[in-house]
């Protein structure tokens, strides 16, 4: 029985252990936190955790790539919350469904508090297509960038992703192929683009 007892209170240390380190690593992208703020962070963790039915030891690290990724502290939990149902129903890790939000947020420079909107787009896009949260965050910065350039809505991205895989092509070169033509859409003197002036009568980027 004591041997049980010692064993539980060390698995217990070192799981405090290992919580603390994972935020200090947070902390060294908030240089100005205060005590305070810290503790707030730390129950702001637990209590998503809690909430979520995940251990926080997978909370933290998407965390810290939320804040890396210039996801405002203000709203970081607030977005966490959106990323990790989005993990959950995707069957995926919040990590890689923070990645999928992080692609289409950054290269929309859309503002954190339109992450459910995005989480929406991804998963009509998912539902109509044959792709996955994990292989969206893992492709979706191959086109989001080039595509906001253009003025192409995240909708319309998320639809054009959904008929090309329910055809059969993985979402990775999907998301090539989107890219590669809406490049040649948009560059003068192509013959896609020469086609599409002659069919619309302007050129793609002012269409």
């Amino acid at each position: 029985v004591v041997a049980s007892v010692g064993v539980t209170i060390k698995k217990g240390l070192d799981s405090f252990i290992e919580f603390e380190n994972q935020m200090n690593t947070v902390y060294t992208l908030l240089p100005d936190i205060t005590e305070d703020a810290m503790s707030k962070m730390e129950q702001q963790v637990k209590d998503l955790s809690t909430e979520m039915g995940v251990l926080p030891e997978e909370i933290i690290p998407a965390l810290y790539q939320s804040l890396s990724a210039s996801i405002p502290e203000k709203n970081v939990f607030d977005f966490l919350e959106v990323a990790q149902k989005g993990a959950i129903a995707g069957m995926s890790s919040t990590e890689t469904s923070v990645d999928a939000l992080v692609a289409v947020i950054n290269s929309y420079r859309m503002e954190a508090d339109e992450a459910e909107d995005v989480s929406d787009i991804l998963f009509t896009t998912i539902k109509n297509g044959i792709t996955s949260m994990d292989e969206l965050g893992h492709s979706l910065s191959n086109v989001t960038p080039v595509a906001s350039d253009l003025g192409v809505s995240f909708g319309d991205v998320g639809a054009q992703l959904a008929t090309i895989t329910s055809g059969g092509t993985p979402t990775a070169q999907a998301t090539t192929q989107m890219r590669q033509g809406l490049l040649e859409l948009s560059k003068e003197g192509t013959k896609t683009s020469e086609l599409f002036k002659e069919l619309s009568g302007k050129s793609f980027r002012d269409f």
